[in-house]
């Protein structure tokens, strides 16, 4: 379900940034509902240096079911043809023994760098320790500004 959601998103964006469909289309072709996904993650801020050109850096936070999780960026790639980047993060469980079960929120900063003026899509894929496989877990889309 997540990948059809980040399979939408960028559809979405495709569509967005290659303008208005030529033609109209059949009945059987129009989409009858489109959902929202839910998502474990919020934008908490948009970080830039003091640089020229200046370097971004997203901030995220994310709910965590107990404390003293940890988030690592193993990777960002842009792909600045397609304006797409793509984040893999590991999040890390807190160590063994007793933990408090309660919901903490957990901050994960991403840079993203330099980037040219624009929409940019950013997919974040993520994995629970570092012996699993990434899956897709958030998408969004960004805009730059000169």
């Amino acid at each position: 379900m997540r990948r059809a959601a980040l399979a939408c998103l960028a559809a979405c964006l495709a569509l967005a940034l290659a303008g208005p469909t030529p033609g109209p289309l059949a009945d059987e072709q129009k989409a009858v509902a489109m959902n929202v996904p839910e998502s474990g993650y919020r934008v908490v801020e948009v970080v830039a240096e003091k640089s020229l050109p200046p370097k971004f850096e997203l901030v995220l936070a994310t709910e965590m079911p107990t404390p003293g999780w940890t988030a690592a960026v193993d990777a960002v790639d842009t792909h600045a043809d397609e304006r797409r980047i793509v984040a893999r993060v590991t999040l890390t469980r807190p160590g063994d023994g007793m933990h408090a079960q309660v919901i903490t929120e957990t901050k994960l900063r991403i840079p993203i760098g330099t980037v040219e003026p624009g929409p940019w899509f950013l997919e974040l894929w993520t994995r629970r320790g570092p012996d699993t496989e990434y899956a897709p877990a958030w998408a969004t889309v960004l805009k730059a500004t000169s």
